[in-house]
Formats: structure tokens, sequence, C-alpha cells
């Protein structure tokens, strides 16, 4: 069979090594001819941007979605990819944000209803948090599209994320339980069960969960950040303080809870200096946690008593 950017493309869809299949969707891009089209091509970077991301390298990824729209400006998954690496933080940013998510429902049918109901509900998460009506109105676009697409493993686990929310923990972990059922690696859905066992005290299952996203997405910073936590509690702080150092490595624009947790580890571990550092960048990136200011203070006073002796 002659390897062109069919066969390299092909490659890459049945291998279950992430590594390899970079390598597979490398070949396809270098082997690629203008008589193959822009759509193949698209497709090629498209995919080597879904691992690259598995894999937490995001720059890479970002890059390569762009790639996919720049050869397919109907590309609305690409689209959707490139999304995830918003960090906006004001209205005004997230409404851009949103304005440039709905370019997708202008440009492919096929994902135009799809789009549209996950993108509002997300604008009422997202812009209107903390409404407990519009927690309820965002449920109402995830029950219509679920009624439309039963199989959408990611409406489940949107819409468990909204009841985790509203603290209706029982709904959250059926919807988390649906999302893996539909897709036993989506390594989101593993994460965000176990982060609604945390919330309801179960640190052992919600470990569990956290070291099966780790294991099926190595890249999931979130995952990192949440087993973190559970080591800080219990105690472990030099295992906590390594899952915080990997949340941040894989996440280069980490939010700012991030570095105030490990900024607190710091302080346990008598880390003080490591531990302002953090605690000024988390405030930086997340300046409305005020009780943060105490913890700083904290850090300084302390600081300074040590200097004392």
């Amino acid at each position: 069979m002659q390897k062109n950017i069919r066969y390299w493309l092909e490659k890459g869809d049945s291998s279950t090594d992430t590594g390899e299949r970079i390598k597979y969707y490398t070949e396809a891009i270098k082997c690629w001819n203008e008589s193959d089209g822009q759509n193949i091509k698209a497709d090629a970077y498209y995919e080597r941007g879904v691992c690259y991301k598995k894999l937490g390298l995001y720059d890479e990824a970002r890059m390569d979605f762009n790639k996919a729209i720049e050869f397919d400006p109907k590309y609305a998954t690409a689209y959707y990819n490139c999304l995830f690496f918003e960090r906006c933080g004001s209205r005004e940013e997230y409404v851009t944000a949103i304005a440039e998510f709905h370019k997708v429902t202008e440009l492919d049918s096929g994902y135009e209803y799809a789009v549209n109901s996950y993108d509002r509900g997300l604008t009422y998460i997202g812009i209107l948090y903390g409404n407990q009506q519009l927690y309820k109105k965002s449920l109402e676009y995830y029950d219509d599209i679920i009624n439309r697409y039963p199989k959408s493993y990611c409406e489940y686990n949107n819409r468990g994320i909204v009841y985790c929310e509203m603290k209706d923990y029982d709904r959250a972990i059926q919807d988390f339980n649906k999302a893996m059922k539909l897709n036993r690696k989506y390594e989101c859905a593993y994460n965000n069960r176990g982060l609604v066992y945390f919330k309801k005290g179960n640190l052992k299952k919600a470990m569990t969960d956290f070291n099966k996203a780790i294991k099926l997405c190595p890249g999931l910073s979130a995952a990192y950040y949440n087993r973190g936590n559970i080591y800080y509690k219990k105690g472990d702080i030099n295992k906590a303080l390594n899952d915080l150092n990997s949340a941040i490595e894989f996440d280069p624009m980490s939010i700012g809870v991030y570095y105030i947790l490990r900024g607190i580890i710091h302080t346990a571990k008598q880390e003080y200096d490591h531990a302002v550092d953090d605690l000024g960048e988390g405030l930086t990136l997340c300046p409305r946690y005020a009780i943060d200011y105490f913890n700083r203070a904290f850090v300084y006073q302390n600081n300074e008593k040590r200097k004392d002796y």
C-alpha cells in the first residue's frame, strides 16, 4: 500500500498509543499534496492536536487546532477545542469567547443545535454563576440536547457539573456514571465524579477516580490538583506538593487556586519564600480570593519571626 496521507491517517486512527499517533499524524502532514485536498490535511492537524492536548502539550495543541481551521474554516470541533484554552478574566472577555464560539453554529449544520445548546448552557453557568434559577435554565438546555442526542457523553458530563454546582450530588454522580458508560475512557467524567465524592467526604472513592483520570490522561492538570488536595488533607505533604507541581506544569495557564494551594503546602513545609511567591501569583490570577491575603500575611509574619532567631 502506498504510504500517502490516507495511509498515515489510518495508522494514527487505529493506534492506541498517544505518542505513536502523533508520529503517524506528523507523517500524514509531511506527505500531503495539494491534490489530496485541504480538508484531509485539516483532519491530520486536528487529530494531532487532540493527542497533544491529551498529553498536556497545550501550546502545540493550540497551534494544530488553529492550523486545522486555517485549512478548513468550517472545522467546528477545532473551534470548540480552541476555546478550551480560553482563560477569561472578565465578563467582557467571556462574552467575546462565546461570540467566537457562535461561529460554529453558522459553519457546520451538523453541529448547529448541539453547539448552540451547549453554548447557551455554558453562558448561564459561566457569566451568571451563582444564580440557582439560571442553573435550572441551564439544565433545560442540557435536558433538551440529551433528549435529541442520547449518546452524547459530553452533555451528561456537562449536566453533571451543573448538578454538582447546585449541590445535587446524587444526580451529578448519575450523570457522570452515564457519561462513563457511554465512553469508558472519558477522563473528565472520572475527575468530575471524584470531585463530587470529595465534596461528599468520601476521600477513598475520590482518590480512585482521580487516579483513573490521570491514568487515562496524564496531562489532566485538574486531576492532579484534586488528588493533591486529598494528599494535603491526609497530611501527606510531599505527595501533595508533587501533584500541585504536576498540575501547574501541565497547565501553563494555571488558574490561581493551583498556586494558592501550592502556597499553602509550602507554608506547611515552612518553605516561606516559595509560599509567598505562590500565594502572590495566585492572588494575581484570582484577586477575588480575599481570604488568601490573610494567608499571605500569615506567611510574611512567620517568615519575619523565623529571621529573628
